[in-house]
Parts: C-alpha cells; sequence; structure tokens
C-alpha cells in the first residue's frame, strides 16, 4: 500500500501537478519527467474530451424524450423518434393482447384489467407506450379494446393505436 502511494506520488509530481519535497525531490529526475507529464496532459485532455462528449450525448437523449423532440433533433427528428416510438408501442400491444388470451385460456373470463394480466404472471406485461403514457383497457359490448394515446399523446385522436378482442 505504501509503495502504491510513492508511485501515485510520483506521477502526480511527474505530471507537474504538485511540487516533490524531501525524499521525493530526490527521486524524480527531471529528463525523464517532461515525456511522462506529456504523456499525462494528453491522458488527462481525452478524459476531458470523453466527458464532454458523455454529457453532450446524455444531454440529447434526455432532451429526445420530451415532446419537441429534443435539442439536436428538431421536428424531422422528433418525427423519426414518434415512428419508432408508433413501432415500439404496436409491439408492446401485441404483448399484451398475447397476455390476455393467454389469461382467457387459462381463466375462461377475459381479464378485468391490465393489472390482472400482471398479477397472474405477467409481470412483463407493460403499464404504458413508449411515450410514456398508461395503455387504455376498456370493454364495449363483449369487445375488448386495448388503446395507446399515441404521438400527440391525446386520447381520442386519430393517431390513437387500437387492439380490439372479441373472446
Amino acid at each position: 500500500l505504501a509503495a502504491l502511494r510513492r508511485r501515485r506520488k510520483l506521477i502526480l509530481v511527474t505530471a507537474g501537478l504538485i511540487e516533490a519535497v524531501g525524499e521525493e525531490a530526490e527521486a524524480v529526475e527531471a529528463p525523464a519527467a517532461a515525456p511522462r507529464r506529456e504523456r499525462l496532459k494528453k491522458v488527462l485532455r481525452n478524459l476531458a474530451a470523453y466527458a464532454m462528449m458523455l454529457v453532450l450525448v446524455g444531454g440529447v437523449a434526455v432532451s429526445a424524450r420530451r415532446p419537441g423532440g429534443g435539442l439536436v433533433l428538431g421536428p424531422a427528428g422528433a418525427a423519426g423518434l414518434d415512428a419508432l416510438r408508433t413501432v415500439r408501442t404496436s409491439r408492446r400491444m401485441d404483448g399484451i393482447v398475447l397476455a390476455a388470451r393467454l389469461h382467457y385460456l387459462e381463466t375462461q373470463a377475459p381479464p378485468r384489467d391490465l393489472a390482472a394480466l400482471r398479477s397472474r404472471g405477467g409481470g412483463g406485461v407493460p403499464r404504458a407506450d413508449a411515450w410514456g403514457r398508461p395503455f387504455s383497457w376498456s370493454e364495449q359490448g363483449g369487445t375488448w379494446r386495448l388503446a395507446s394515446a399515441g404521438p400527440d399523446r391525446r386520447p381520442g385522436t386519430p393517431d390513437d393505436l387500437v387492439r380490439t378482442l372479441g373472446f
């Protein structure tokens, strides 16, 4: 452990980040310190660049989840994201329909709500669409309806995604 501490001190001294005092000053040779210092500066510059890229990518990812499409994406990017979210929501809905049909086969009764599907071992049944809005599950005249509010996030509009089931 002491050797590791000495090594760290030596690295910091050779990089010029701290000054050597006493015994450490004698251990550091000036000619060998210059290449190491340059190498450490390069590593630190690269780390700073990677950190900035990570912050930028994280900011874009977070802002892309907002209704406007985000910082860099703009309206055209938002339309592309909505298309991807529509596909993702459609797949989630297909999974819910399958789980509902399996529930019906096991119980001979349609699920009264989506929570009933999750409670019967279908813990993987999604609660929300790709826009983060909860799915709607209702019964109308013997036909069951699963709906997502769609890209505009408002129910009852033409862009809603709907699956109907007759048990």
